[in-house]
């Protein structure tokens, strides 16, 4: 390296109590204003090496080794010269700032909190509007008196890194700063991090399982494999060149939007293929007209959905993108029945289908499942996967009375998505993400759904992981004859599970086509700007000429 390290770390260890070591001699470097990606899957000990930066670990893990940050020594400190360390000489950037953003602080109290936890910083107004400002967030009293909720997604990221850079730290560590975040915002986060480095000249560590945005920002990459590094070196040499099996098997793993699943029963665009035609070729499932959504606010109607019409077919896999705030979500829950929707019309196979789930049979709502985002948030901890998968039979009055019949349907439910039955014992918390999102799947295949919402449901997942789940909904979708609509910001992920793909801007779709079609030629501008923003992502490069060729899904 040809800049002195600020941030040196040598022979890290993390130990539990039991002996078990977490982390294995584990050695990283950071030089002055470069960027250091610490990439790996769920588990590979990048996460605690991140903390361990910062002198915190987690209860019952002992570090040993030595950690320098700029003539520091992090291990060696306690109390008030830690907690001084802490935000004015190396601050951290979370990975989901609605939970880690005070939610009771207003955006001025927020910034003005970092700056007086240091002594002589400055916390004048005009100091905090300076750190707004340097991450282009507005400065205007309005804008200082809103709580993290009334902001967007991308504003509460780029809060979150002002925050952390208000002390001026001379090193930052970044968690997963842009996971669930659509392209265009994710785009706009990423470039806001390389302009703060070369502005500032901040050392970073950039922690993430999305080797395209490791790819496309670190200038060094370091691999984490069971707790050590396996692999390390100049980003484009790792990732271009792998030299480990481990970061090989990553690699092969990335989703690229140009490798494109084609429907069996699609044509070209240029044949004058629509999206009613595709539609009908699956035989129709469920029809969309004029649907529009939105709310009140102080008198006034605000719309979120405003005309829209959208048709998916009988096994067919729709996939849904657009920004944050462009109305996928609202969409996917007046589908469901979770919001009512203002006006419109639903059909479910050539049936009309109330507006109200109030309004909803029994089967109508048993053949429209959603699974969400966040497994996690949404498995009750206390019960155990059996109870979980086979909750949706006991809700089904001819069937809750046999408890046979309960546990053949656990067991069928749980070998659809690739679990064994001995982990219906188990609890939420001793599975890992991965399996966590199959039970929320096994749950609703559990009453024979017509038709699957998937709303993000791979954001998180390391790409391994996504993979494999990516290839269980296709299996899934072709033997149960099973519909899939998958909402869905990355369009690697898009490519690879979609045989249609809707556009949603500001409430309306505008553009509904074969998804190969959509993404080799895009019409609108709108859609240009989200292809271009998954081109800029330098990721997909990594995938050679031959593995991005089309390919017809099994």
């Amino acid at each position: 390296m040809s800049t002195p390290a600020l941030v040196s770390v040598s022979g890290l260890e993390a130990t539990l109590v039991n002996g078990e070591k977490i982390l294995d001699n584990v050695s990283i470097s950071v030089g002055r204003g470069e960027i250091v990606g610490l990439i790996g899957e769920s588990g590979s000990g990048k996460t605690t090496t991140a903390l361990a930066l910062l002198g915190f670990s987690a209860p019952g893990i002992e570090l040993s080794g030595q950690i320098d940050v700029d003539g520091h020594d992090v291990l060696a400190l306690r109390g008030p010269a830690l907690r001084e360390l802490r935000g004015k000489t190396i601050a951290y950037i979370p990975q989901d700032p609605p939970s880690a953003l005070n939610p009771a602080m207003k955006v001025e109290k927020l910034i003005r909190s970092m700056l007086t936890a240091h002594r002589g910083r400055d916390a004048s107004p005009e100091a905090i509007k300076s750190a707004l400002e340097r991450v282009d967030l507005p400065t205007a009293d309005d804008f200082l008196r809103r709580f993290p909720h009334q902001l967007s997604g991308g504003q509460q990221q780029r809060l979150a890194i002002g925050a952390a850079l208000a002390a001026g730290p001379k090193a930052v560590v970044l968690d997963e700063p842009t996971t669930g975040l659509d392209l265009l915002t994710q785009a706009v986060v990423l470039r806001e991090i390389r302009k703060l480095r070369d502005t500032l000249d901040v050392s970073m560590v950039y922690v993430s399982h999305d080797l395209r945005v490791v790819a496309d920002l670190a200038d060094r990459v370091c691999v984490m494999y069971r707790g050590t590094i396996v692999e390390e070196g100049p980003t484009a040499q790792v990732l271009l060149n792998p030299q480990h099996p481990y970061t090989q098997g990553l690699i092969a793993a990335i989703p690229d939007h140009r490798r494109v699943v084609r429907s069996p029963t699609a044509v070209s665009a240029d044949s004058g293929d629509t999206a009613e035609r595709s539609a009908e070729r699956h035989s129709r499932l469920l029809e969309i007209d004029s649907l529009r959504a939105g709310y009140h606010k102080r008198g006034r109607y605000i719309p979120i959905l405003d005309d829209v019409a959208l048709k998916v077919g009988v096994a067919e896999r729709v996939a849904v993108v657009g920004q944050s705030g462009s109305g996928k979500t609202t969409l996917t829950r007046c589908i469901s029945g979770l919001v009512k929707a203002e006006s419109g019309n639903m059909l479910l196979a050539n049936r009309e289908l109330s507006l109200s789930i109030q309004g909803r049979t029994a089967k109508e709502l048993r053949a429209i499942q959603v699974v969400f985002q966040n497994p996690t948030l949404s498995l009750n901890p206390s019960l155990t996967i059996g109870d979980i998968v086979g909750r949706p039979v006991r809700l089904d009055p001819e069937r809750r009375s046999d408890r046979g019949a309960l546990v053949e349907e656990v067991t069928r439910s749980l070998d659809l998505v690739e679990l064994s039955p001995s982990l219906a014992t188990k609890r939420p918390g001793e599975l890992s993400g991965g399996q966590r999102q199959r039970v929320m799947i096994a749950s609703a295949l559990a009453v024979h759904p017509r038709l699957l919402i998937c709303d993000e449901i791979t954001s998180a997942l390391d790409v391994s992981v996504q993979a494999k789940i990516l290839a269980m909904l296709r299996r899934l979708s072709d033997e149960l004859q099973l519909a899939l609509l998958f909402v869905s910001h990355d369009l690697g992920v898009v490519a690879e599970i979609a045989h249609r793909t809707a556009v949603l801007r500001e409430g309306q779709i505008v553009e509904d086509r074969p998804t190969a079609d959509l993404l080799a030629d895009p019409r609108e501008d709108y859609t240009r700007q989200l292809v271009a923003a998954a081109d800029q992502l330098s990721g997909a490069a990594l995938v050679s000429d031959t593995d991005a060729s089309e390919r017809t899904p099994s």
